[in-house]
C-alpha cells in the first residue's frame, strides 16, 4: 500500500485523500466523477472502503491506516517544515509552544482554505459574530501539524510522534478501564507531551478533552 501511493501517479488521489478524508472517519458522499475516480482508486488499495456497490459514499478504511499514511506517506510527499532549529529548553526537553507557534507557520494554507468546502464542521459557539458558521473539522489541522511535526521534530531530534494515541484510564474498585485517544503525542527521552486539537469548541467540548489528557 506504502509504495503504490508513494509512486507519481498516485499523487493526485493524495491530494484528494488529504483533502477530504484523512483524519476522518464518518462516511462522505462523493458526487464529482474524477474524485469518484480517485476514491475508488483509494478503495482498491485498501485506504478507504465504500459504504455500498449502490452508493459513492467512502471513508477511511480504519484508524490504523489512518495512522500509517499519516506516518509513512504524507511527510514524504508533503515535506514543508520550520527551517528553524526545534526550541528546546536543552537536549531532551522541547519548548512545546515555540514548537508549536513555528508549526503553524508552515500550515498549507490551500489545505486549510479548502477545508471550509471539503472537510468542515458548524461550530457550536460564534465564529465572527455569527451561529452556525462552517469551520475546518479538527482533522485538518491535526493532519497538518502532524506532518510538519514529523518533518521537523522526528527528523531533527528523532524523537517519536505519534498520532491517535491510546490513553487508558485504570479505574479502581471493579469498575471497568476508560480508554481514550489522544489526537498528537510527543516523546522525548524525558517529556512526554500530549496534544489534543479542538477547532470552535464550546465548554463542555473543552471540559471532556481537558479530562481526557489529565
Amino acid at each position: 500500500m506504502v509504495d503504490d501511493l508513494l509512486r507519481p501517479d498516485a499523487k493526485e488521489a493524495l491530494d484528494f485523500l488529504r483533502s477530504v478524508f484523512i483524519g476522518f472517519f464518518d462516511f462522505i458522499q462523493i458526487n464529482i466523477i474524477n474524485e469518484r475516480r480517485l476514491a475508488d482508486f483509494l478503495t482498491v488499495e485498501g485506504v478507504l472502503i465504500r459504504k455500498s456497490d449502490n452508493e459513492f459514499s467512502y471513508r477511511m478504511s480504519s484508524i490504523f491506516v489512518d495512522g500509517l499514511v499519516r506516518r509513512e506517506v504524507i511527510p514524504l510527499l508533503y515535506k514543508s517544515c520550520p527551517t528553524i532549529p526545534v526550541p528546546r529548553i536543552d537536549e531532551d526537553y522541547l519548548k512545546v509552544l515555540d514548537v508549536l507557534i513555528e508549526s503553524i507557520r508552515c500550515f498549507d494554507k490551500t489545505i486549510i482554505c479548502n477545508a471550509f468546502k471539503r472537510s468542515f464542521k458548524t461550530a457550536l459557539v460564534k465564529v465572527g459574530g455569527r451561529q452556525n458558521r462552517m469551520v475546518p473539522r479538527e482533522s485538518v489541522y491535526d493532519t497538518e501539524l502532524n506532518r510538519i511535526l514529523v518533518n521537523w521534530i522526528v527528523n531533527e531530534c528523532n524523537f517519536e510522534v505519534t498520532g491517535q494515541w491510546h490513553l487508558i484510564d485504570h479505574a479502581d474498585n471493579d469498575e471497568k478501564d476508560k480508554h481514550y485517544y489522544s489526537d498528537i503525542t510527543i516523546m522525548t527521552p524525558c517529556q512526554t507531551v500530549v496534544l489534543e486539537l479542538l477547532a470552535s469548541a464550546n465548554k463542555k467540548e473543552l471540559n471532556e478533552h481537558f479530562e481526557r489528557v489529565l
